[in-house]
């Protein structure tokens, strides 16, 4: 899913500061695992297995993760930093999508957003939180 790119509606603009800050905890959380898993973090950016095996990959270093915080195994703080890197820019409308997929992702937003960002219950339960 990607940020309405102009936010017309209040339920489109509380899908945007959503997304933003889902993205952010995913990132946090995604950096998290590379500096504790490193084969996590030297493909350069490219896949060097087939999807299905990164996320088997990727799920057991999670499983390891959470195996390790609930037994108490304390994770290593003197690991060297990562190099920083830029995540690339999501583009709202990336020219290399087929037409079918977009036109379907962008139905898909549309009724989360009417789902989930438009009710009453949703503008209350951000109140609270």
């Amino acid at each position: 899913m990607v940020p309405v790119s102009n936010p017309t509606t209040a339920a489109e603009q509380q899908y945007n500061r959503a997304h933003a800050q889902t993205r952010v905890i995913v990132e946090q959380t995604v950096g998290m695992l590379k500096s504790h898993f490193r084969c996590l973090h030297s493909s350069s950016g490219c896949l060097q297995y087939t999807p299905i095996m990164c996320v088997k990959i990727t799920n057991a270093c999670l499983l390891l993760h959470n195996r390790c915080m609930k037994c108490g195994v304390p994770i290593p703080d003197d690991l060297p930093p990562l190099p920083n890197e830029e995540l690339p820019h999501v583009d709202a409308n990336p020219a290399f999508h087929w037409r079918g997929q977009r036109i379907q992702g962008i139905v898909t937003r549309q009724e989360l957003i009417q789902n989930f960002f438009s009710n009453e219950m949703f503008v209350g339960f951000l109140k609270m939180h």
